[in-house]
């Protein structure tokens, strides 16, 4: 999929934005000691990884994502 650049920077920006909140999420859910909030946390983050994921499967694009120090591709 060919995109122009006003285009290429609101992606930039829904990227930048959801991986800031999949962040808070594994913040909140590394800090949650009730099973039933590291249960809405761990929800939160695999709901944000789904979305970053679609997003590079629609665009092309790869989205790096650090999780638990480590370093992941997806794509």
């Amino acid at each position: 999929m060919k995109m122009n650049k006003p285009e290429q920077l609101i992606i930039d920006d829904i990227i930048k934005e959801l991986a800031k909140k999949r962040d808070i999420a594994i913040y909140k859910k590394n800090q949650a000691q009730l099973k039933d909030e590291v249960s809405i946390y761990r929800l939160e983050e695999a709901t944000f990884d789904n979305v970053l994921f679609r997003i590079r499967e629609l665009t092309g694009r790869l989205i790096y994502l650090f999780v638990n120090t480590v370093f992941y591709k997806y794509g």
